[in-house]
């Protein structure tokens, strides 16, 4: 039921922007702001996470590290070494953000997301026929607002999801 009560959820706001966070997904303090002044009409952000271990989760659900210390910056390398492949998405290349080229979506996920009420609208929100098989849902909604002419980025690197640790 998670498209339902994302759609649910979008139906009943009045806010011009929407923020989808999955309930094991800290931020840094300042992130919700920093996403603001990121965002621009005709965009939307895919936000990037770093996994964490138990003792680190621990750590951030305490808010003893906000995500600038040293401390973070040796986690983000350590996921980088042990996931080759999300490499790119922790130190990309190239820039990011809602200017320029728009970004391949390929390789965002729903567990932080924010759009545009309007363009999530638009393009009727999350499609509830995968409430049933849980997959690629995210995939799905982000084909359709770029087929709908809404551009995909992602969010700086001071942004960085803390993917919380659980079993």
């Amino acid at each position: 039921r998670k498209c339902f009560t994302r759609n649910q959820a979008l139906a009943e706001s009045t806010a011009a922007l929407i923020l989808y966070l999955d309930q094991d997904i800290a931020l840094a303090k300042g992130t919700i702001d920093r996403l603001r002044r990121q965002i621009r009409p005709g965009w939307f952000i895919g936000l990037r996470r770093v996994m964490l271990d138990e003792a680190s989760s621990e750590r951030v659900l305490q808010r003893a590290d906000d995500g600038r210390s040293l401390d973070f910056q040796r986690l983000r390398i350590r996921s980088l070494m042990l996931r080759l492949e999300g490499s790119r998405y922790l130190l990309p290349l190239r820039s990011r953000g809602c200017r320029g080229e728009p970004q391949d979506w390929r390789g965002m996920a729903s567990f932080g997301l924010l759009a545009f009420r309007r363009d999530l609208i638009d393009v009727d929100g999350w499609d509830k026929r995968f409430d049933e098989h849980y997959y690629a849902e995210d995939l799905d909604l982000f084909a359709r607002l770029e087929h709908h002419g809404v551009k995909p980025a992602f969010a700086s690197r001071r942004c960085t999801a803390f993917h919380l640790f659980h079993e």
